[in-house]
């Protein structure tokens, strides 16, 4: 793996605080900045790139409201156990039919206009969330693993797949906003 040298101005505090802590890691100033941006790049983004903060002041009500769902799960559940069993029982706790706007896997064959309509490609997701580069979605597929991926949602677009647009030359992955 090759390396390659980048000029980053950081104000004189920042880096001599690096310095710092190279000195007290035996390390380089490079080697933990270059740890730094490995770990940011394959970190999920937080909202606006700031760190979440848990805001712990509503704790007592939602643990409040989970006790509350499961004691009406609990009182279902007995419910359930009372139903009438056999094939009409079957039938009427069937899950409804698919749905339209639900995952259908992409085409093994090039997408036709109106089948890629609404769906962005990565350089193009990376337009819609800011980012700079396609390694943050690459490596949360790479981190699931494609086939686990497809289907999940990623900041807001659900992973459709690898598909073949029309006039590409290779399948893409293909995103489309939730």
């Amino acid at each position: 793996m090759g390396t390659t040298q980048l000029n980053v101005r950081v104000p004189v505090e920042l880096a001599e605080r690096l310095r710092n802590a190279a000195r007290e890691r035996h390390s380089t100033p490079g080697a933990l900045v270059a740890q730094a941006l490995e770990q940011f790049l394959t970190a999920p983004l937080a909202i606006d790139s700031r760190p979440l903060a848990i805001d712990r002041s509503g704790l007592a009500e939602v643990l409040k409201r989970l006790e509350s769902l499961e004691q009406k799960t609990a009182k279902q559940s007995q419910q359930a156990h009372h139903l009438p069993h056999g094939p009409a029982a079957l039938a009427a706790s069937a899950p409804p039919p698919k749905q339209m706007n639900q995952l259908e896997a992409l085409p093994d064959r090039r997408l036709t206009p109106q089948e890629a309509e609404g769906l962005l490609t990565g350089p193009q997701l990376c337009a819609a969330l800011g980012l700079a580069s396609e390694s943050s979605f690459t490596n949360w597929i790479r981190r699931l693993g494609p086939v686990e991926a497809v289907g999940q949602v990623f900041h807001g677009h659900r992973l459709m797949g690898k598909g073949l647009l029309p006039g590409s030359a290779k399948p893409i992955w293909l995103w489309r906003k939730v």
